[in-house]
């Protein structure tokens, strides 16, 4: 598999992945701000750029 497609792929999985997280956090009562946060601080983790996907 070229790897363009491959990450393609990958990020589709992970922006479908992340907002199923999402919504059951906000189910648990997290508020917008909180999960932000949460996934800022994961910025340095996981990169940024992949940070800045997932809350949008």
């Amino acid at each position: 598999m070229p790897s363009a497609i491959h990450l393609q792929i990958s990020i589709f999985l992970f922006c479908c992945t992340i907002s199923y997280y999402i919504e059951a956090a906000l189910n648990v009562g997290l508020s917008k701000e909180e999960i932000i946060e949460l996934i800022m601080h994961c910025a340095g983790y996981a990169g940024f750029s992949k940070a800045v996907q997932a809350m949008g």
